[in-house]
């Protein structure tokens, strides 16, 4: 059997997943089989973005005469803001998620006729390629604010001025850091989980798409009643997958 034989057969949808499963897995947040440790990482996932949100909600408040330094401000609180925002919904939504997640291992889905691979593997590979990528991209940002007050004059990667932290600015430095990494790479996980979904929403739809058209020759060559009803039936089931 050749390996895109193997894939028609069998194919591995949960692929796309894979980097950012194992991201959220670090942070304990991913929804499914949690242990207590991951639970108590998850926790402190949060808890770190929540009160990084407020600092920096704070920072603004207090900046707030000073455009130039808000601006500064709100551009890094846009991470961490919304990360909390979609894990939110992402905890929330957490049931129907593994639903859809653990409907992926479907047979309609993973069984692709040969002849319609590409339709498949195409929109996942672009899903890897832009996930990936983007989450590189997030990486070297963070990286880069991280490293600034090493090589700048700069206290903090954030900009923080409502006290004066003296003996406590490397605790700041250190929580602002790890908030911007645990922002970062969580935010961009869930990000690349919805694109992979979508892709492979995309994927099996161009399926279904060449099913019918391939249906509608068979209907136009007079084929046997049977075999089209048994194809009717096999597109209609797919169809429903898809939607449900």
């Amino acid at each position: 059997m050749t390996e895109i034989e193997n894939k028609m057969i069998n194919m591995d949808l949960y692929e796309v997943f894979k980097v950012p499963k194992f991201i959220l897995n670090i942070y304990g947040l991913w929804p499914k089989n949690k242990t207590n440790w991951a639970k108590i990482r998850s926790i402190i996932s949060i808890l770190n973005s929540s009160i990084f949100c407020i600092i920096m909600a704070a920072e603004c408040i207090f900046a707030h005469h000073d455009f130039k330094s808000l601006m500064e401000v709100l551009t890094i609180f846009t991470a961490p803001f919304s990360y909390i925002l979609k894990q939110l919904v992402f905890s929330g939504l957490e049931k129907d998620f593994l639903n859809l997640y653990n409907f992926l291992n479907e047979p309609k889905f993973k069984n692709i006729p040969k002849k319609s691979i590409n339709e498949v593997t195409r929109p996942i590979r672009i899903a890897k390629t832009i996930g990936i990528g983007y989450q590189i991209n997030c990486a070297l940002t963070v990286s880069l604010y991280s490293v600034m007050p090493i090589i700048t004059s700069k206290p903090l990667p954030v900009r923080f001025t409502i006290i004066d932290l003296g003996n406590l600015q490397a605790v700041m430095y250190l929580f602002q850091t790890f908030g911007l990494y645990n922002s970062a790479s969580n935010n961009s996980s869930i990000d690349f989980i919805a694109l992979g979904l979508m892709c492979i929403v995309k994927g099996q739809v161009s399926v279904l798409n060449k099913k019918i058209r391939t249906m509608g020759m068979l209907i136009g060559n007079n084929s046997d009643d049977l075999h089209l009803i048994s194809d009717m039936k096999d597109i209609v089931v797919h169809h429903n997958k898809i939607i449900m």
